[in-house]
């Protein structure tokens, strides 16, 4: 069997290295967010019905 392959097999000219991006900021679960659009949609169902 041939040896396999350790490197990309395509050009990394276009990749970006990210490991510098500083993650200080709002660190929020994707759980909380579906939550609280839930919440918002049916607020503005209780308010057109007019509740």
């Amino acid at each position: 069997m041939s040896k396999e392959k350790t490197t990309m097999p395509f050009s990394q000219a276009g990749l970006v290295n990210y490991t510098d991006i500083d993650k200080s900021g709002l660190n929020i679960k994707p759980e909380y967010i579906v939550i609280l659009a839930i919440l918002i949609f049916f607020i503005e169902i209780a308010l057109w019905k007019g509740l």
